[in-house]
């Protein structure tokens, strides 16, 4: 989520994972499409996925310029049970949490379960 240039697209690639990337800047996206990287055009709020198909799910940095609570729901939707932890790096911290999705989904978008940890300044 947040593809931007394709980085973490390129590395999991190289690592024999399949990722696809989501992003709302079309000039990125056609960077990484000239790369081969798949890729689609979409919110994170609302990603056009299906349910409970990955194993997991890297964002670095998207989240504060999204519908947090939304985009955590959307997750939540598309993470398979049971399936990835999950790390989430901002701009000003990370965010750890040891809950298993989609159990996380709500508990996080407030901060709340008591199971998250931040890294860095949350200011």
């Amino acid at each position: 989520m947040g593809a931007g240039s394709g980085k973490e697209l390129k590395q999991l690639a190289e690592h024999g994972c399949v990722a696809i990337g989501l992003d709302v800047d079309a000039t990125a996206l056609a960077d990484c499409r000239r790369a081969n990287l798949p890729v689609v055009l979409a919110p994170a709020e609302h990603m056009p996925l299906r349910a409970q198909a990955f194993d997991g799910l890297i964002c670095n940095v998207a989240i504060p310029y999204t519908d947090e609570s939304q985009v955590m729901q959307e997750i939540g939707r598309i993470l398979k049970r049971g399936g990835a932890r999950g790390i989430c790096a901002t701009m000003d911290s990370v965010i750890f949490c040891d809950m298993r999705w989609p159990d996380r989904v709500s508990a996080c978008a407030s901060m709340e379960c008591g199971r998250c940890s931040i890294r860095g300044s949350t200011a």
